[in-house]
């Protein structure tokens, strides 16, 4: 269960961090 979590969790800081990538307008005023 938890290691499922953390796999999650993982996976949505890895997202986060290619829309980042592929977005840097989005993040640039926020």
């Amino acid at each position: 269960m938890l290691v499922e979590i953390v796999f999650l969790l993982e996976y949505v800081s890895f997202a986060s961090l290619v829309v980042k990538a592929g977005n840097p307008e989005l993040f640039i005023d926020g």
